[in-house]
Order: C-alpha cells, then sequence, then structure tokens
C-alpha cells in the first residue's frame, strides 16, 4: 500500500509539470549587449522569469523593445509572458529589454526570444 501512495504521489508531480506545457532554458544575461533566448510551448502561455539580481547588478525594470508577431507580449513584475494567437503553430519572436544599476552605473540589456509554438 505505501509503494502505490509514494508512486500516485510522483505521477500526480510528472503530471502537473506536463500540463504546463512550456520551456524555457536558463541563460545568463551579459550586459551592455543584445542576448539570444529560446523558449517553446504547447499553447497557453509562457513565462520567462528574470532574477532580480545578477551578479553584481540589480535589475530595476523589464520591458518589451519588440513585439511577438504572431502573438503578444506583456511585462508583469520582472516577468515576460508570451502568449501565441489562437490556433497559431509555427515560429515567432520577440525582444525584450533589461535596466539595471551596477556599482551606482545604470547598465541594459535587451534579450531576443525565438519561440517554437507546437
Amino acid at each position: 500500500m505505501r509503494t502505490i501512495v509514494v508512486l500516485a504521489l510522483l505521477l500526480c508531480g510528472f503530471a502537473g509539470q506536463a500540463e504546463a506545457a512550456c520551456w524555457v532554458p536558463r541563460f545568463k544575461i551579459t550586459w551592455d549587449v543584445q542576448n539570444e533566448a529560446s523558449m517553446s510551448l504547447d499553447g497557453g502561455s509562457c513565462r520567462v522569469r528574470v532574477d532580480r539580481t545578477y551578479g553584481t547588478t540589480e535589475v530595476h525594470s523589464v520591458g518589451v523593445a519588440a513585439a511577438a508577431r504572431s502573438g503578444s507580449t506583456t511585462v508583469s513584475g520582472l516577468d515576460v509572458i508570451y502568449r501565441p494567437r489562437t490556433g497559431f503553430k509555427g515560429n515567432d519572436s520577440f525582444v525584450f529589454a533589461l535596466n539595471g544599476r551596477r556599482a551606482g552605473v545604470t547598465t541594459h540589456a535587451t534579450v531576443g526570444v525565438n519561440v517554437t509554438v507546437r
């Protein structure tokens, strides 16, 4: 009986992850340059989470620099959320910008995100 309960808990945990249907690999930001990232999703929305601090740089704001053509790109706090247009499948892209402060100096970076909607 104990084995069945443990197995059921494991299956529930994996089922919850599979339903998310959004994959964004972790990526590092290099300040003052254009960075690249990718995401893939099976529908719904996908969120890029930006850490408050990268090394010695504190991120103050995130904004959309170039919107997606086949979906919407919005910002919620320090997160960027991509949602494909209903029925869209294929490739899309967008660019978001980060503003931060390091050693009293303002710094910026952009991240170009290549999106695959399956």
